[in-house]
């Protein structure tokens, strides 16, 4: 069985988890690995028809999938019956909906025959990330929660392995999602999608530690962010992935009132993850 597997990532948890996949599967099972930032246009025909199975994830951005993977899945080409599993990686929150995607992939004629969310390590309110023993600290309104890197990474591994064992075998999988989840995880990716993505530009931006080295431009996904006349611009194409604040040499990228609560103080990048160069972007 020959597999692609089309993926997502703002700091490199979804790449880990598409890494792992194709480890899990095997040489026996051959599969190639596609960054979706790198299919502006999308994905022709003749290119998915080279595969058997097809496996495409994103982490969770308001319960749901990201604003450029959702738009990704709507410019594939008709599906014509082939077989796909659809992944989420969640920052350790089990809300995350994949009725909406799953319904996409339907009406263009995938077959979605397994589902499964990945519980990874969050990117957003940090506090603290302590490389040393994999601890992070995150702050929200005061609530803090800490995570360990590390073990989240080994149980998504054993994981991935279980749900590989079952997509060879033929079996279906499942992420259960209540009606409640289901429809506030829709509900508030419209209002992510198209009032916090295009309004976003308004509430973030560089400090006075910015000494405009352009590695955010270069690296961001969506080709958002430029300079002119000496300052940092933010455009309407964010889709929040956090990329950006998350790979500033200076922690330079804050937040406006009333949303200083978003800032990190720190920053997660996922282990051993190489941030991807856009050269003709910068």
């Amino acid at each position: 069985m020959k597999i692609a597997i089309f993926y997502f990532t703002g700091t490199g948890n979804t790449e880990f988890i598409a890494k792992e996949l194709k480890r899990a599967l095997g040489n026996e099972n051959p599969t190639e690995l596609f960054s979706i930032e790198f299919f502006v246009k999308g994905v022709s025909q003749s290119h998915l028809s080279q595969f058997d199975f097809l496996i495409l994830g994103a982490p969770v951005y308001a319960f749901n999938a990201p604003r450029i993977f959702i738009n990704f899945l709507k410019r594939l080409p008709k599906g014509d019956g082939k077989r796909v599993m659809l992944f989420l990686d969640a920052g350790g929150d089990a809300l995350a909906g994949l009725a909406y995607p799953s319904r996409l992939l339907g009406n263009k004629g995938y077959n979605v025959t397994n589902q499964a969310v990945f519980f990874m390590p969050a990117n957003l309110w940090l506090e603290t990330v302590d490389k040393t023993n994999g601890i992070i600290t995150a702050n929200l309104f005061g609530w803090r929660y800490q995570q360990n890197v590390k073990e989240m990474l080994e149980l998504s591994r054993v994981k991935i392995q279980a749900t590989v064992n079952k997509i060879l075998k033929g079996e279906p999988t499942s992420f259960p999602t209540s009606f409640f989840t289901q429809h506030i995880s829709i509900g508030a990716w419209f209002i992510y999608a198209y009032l916090g993505c295009p309004t976003f530009k308004y509430f973030i931006r560089t400090n006075q530690a910015c000494n405009l080295c352009g590695i955010c431009i270069s690296t961001c996904p969506t080709n958002n962010i430029r300079i002119e006349k000496s300052k940092v611009i933010f455009g309407s194409a964010c889709t929040m992935c956090y990329r950006c604040i998350n790979v500033c040499p200076k922690l330079a990228i804050s937040f406006r009132s009333p949303f200083g609560f978003m800032d990190n103080k720190a920053q997660y990048l996922c282990s051993d993850w190489k941030v991807p160069i856009h050269e003709n972007r910068i």
